[in-house]
């Protein structure tokens, strides 16, 4: 049975969540949150909370195409800078398969970014294009699952 509860956040963190859950990933801010805090609590505590929802596959199908279409749009907002900072994040030692170590390596892309004397909005408009394909990849393999098992069936 599901709770009204109050949590105090930052604001535009919040309106960035809110933004990204709509026109992203094509679900709510509290499914989201839903969905953080089972895993959070998975997480740190070793045991799983509640059953498993239902997968929505045409949601997560919606989803991943949303989200190849805003990788594809960063990518060119980014332009040929992209190239340069594709190259410092492998350097600086981004585990690109599972992304584990990126806000360690998103803070010394920005500092190693802004030394170079270049501004920080491309910066963090390629760290948040890298928090989406670390979710892109996590809905593939969410993916990946669902075909697999239809498959065997």
């Amino acid at each position: 049975m599901k709770k009204i509860v109050s949590v105090y956040v930052e604001p535009e963190q919040y309106e960035e969540m809110k933004r990204i859950c709509r026109d992203v990933l094509d679900t709510s801010v509290s499914a989201k949150l839903n969905e953080m805090i089972k895993q959070f609590v998975s997480e740190h505590s070793g045991k799983e909370i509640g059953e498993a929802a239902p997968v929505d596959y045409e949601g997560l199908k919606r989803c991943h195409f949303k989200m190849v279409k805003e990788l594809d749009r960063l990518d060119r907002h980014l332009g040929k800078v992209a190239a340069e900072l594709h190259k410092l994040i492998r350097r600086l030692g981004l585990d690109t398969e599972t992304f584990s170590n990126l806000s360690e390596v998103s803070v010394k892309l920005l500092d190693e970014w802004t030394r170079r004397g270049h501004g920080e909005e491309d910066a963090h408009v390629y760290i948040h294009y890298l928090e989406l394909v670390r979710e892109k990849k996590r809905v593939e393999r969410h993916l990946d699952e669902i075909r697999m098992g239809r498959a065997g069936s």
